[in-house]
């Protein structure tokens, strides 16, 4: 059975407690992992966590008009709401792959502060690469 938006945020909240993303501070990789596992999978030095506005992934958001919706985000920008066009910043960030937002196969545009829905979003790219390992 397929989760209802407000159960899938509910869930994004529950993996943003103990997910998090990590920067190598000697070789700079960033990855996503349990806060507990601090080696960089690269070069075996440790990693520091990074603050949630400096995370990138898949961000969650709930709009002052009650819609809520995922997309691609970083920690220190909004994205726009498809429903009433207001900015809203997310409420958590997750591992882009740790499940299928609600918003998966519709065809909203990415629209964030970086990028405002025009060609290739810096944003979507970093969230790409920083992938759960």
């Amino acid at each position: 059975m397929a989760l209802n938006i407000a159960q899938q945020f509910k869930l994004a909240k529950t993996i943003a407690k103990t997910t998090v993303q990590f920067e190598c501070d000697a070789c700079r990789h960033v990855w996503w992992g349990d806060k507990h596992e601090t080696m960089c999978d690269q070069c075996d030095h440790d990693g520091t966590v990074l603050d949630k506005r400096d995370t990138v992934g898949l961000g969650w958001f709930k709009c002052d008009c009650n819609r809520m919706f995922a997309g691609y985000c970083r920690g220190n920008m909004s994205s726009q709401c498809h429903k009433c066009k207001q900015d809203v910043w997310p409420s958590y960030v997750v591992p882009d792959d740790a499940f299928k937002g609600p918003d998966a196969g519709k065809n909203n545009k990415h629209q964030c502060a970086a990028c405002h829905g025009r060609g290739v979003c810096p944003i979507v790219e970093a969230a790409k690469q920083a992938r759960l390992k």
